[in-house]
């Protein structure tokens, strides 16, 4: 149980008139420090904030427009880069692109095993570092007859 300490008699409530950022309330046995947005929020559930909702879902709509635009924007120059530096056909740029995370997927996409120079290579991907990566391992006969 939270006990208060008991005010002095000259603690009256706060003069009229709205402050900056917050605005103090009594609330009958002690104040209340109340903010901009709290006390904006029950006209909002009664709707007559439908004006500043408005508003605010059209920032957040066009917030997303331009990331979706610059999302677009970014993946046209990366495949504009890759039509135009890469070695092999776009389609087999992009299944050697699809193959960077690990063999599983070199070898969902078809490119593995790869030698060092062809699609579906990547360094990290050659355990022994001989020039293939993503190589079946030896099977090991372990009985001994």
């Amino acid at each position: 149980m939270r006990h208060h300490r008991p005010r002095a008699a000259s603690a009256q409530r706060p003069p009229a008139g709205r402050l900056r950022h917050y605005d103090v309330r009594w609330t009958g046995d002690r104040f209340e420090v109340v903010t901009r947005r709290a006390k904006l929020m029950p006209l909002l559930r009664r709707g007559a904030g439908h004006a500043m909702s408005v508003v605010s879902a059209a920032r957040g709509v066009l917030y997303r427009m331009r990331r979706l635009a610059w999302a677009g924007l970014g993946a046209s120059v990366t495949c504009a880069g890759i039509m135009v530096f890469s070695p092999w056909p776009f389609t087999v740029t992009l299944r050697h692109i699809a193959a960077i995370r690990n063999c599983d997927a070199a070898r969902a996409v078809g490119l593995a095993p790869a030698r060092r120079g062809d699609p579906g290579y990547w360094p990290h991907l050659d355990r022994d570092k001989d020039g293939w990566a993503c190589e079946p391992l030896p099977r090991h006969n372990y009985r001994s007859d």
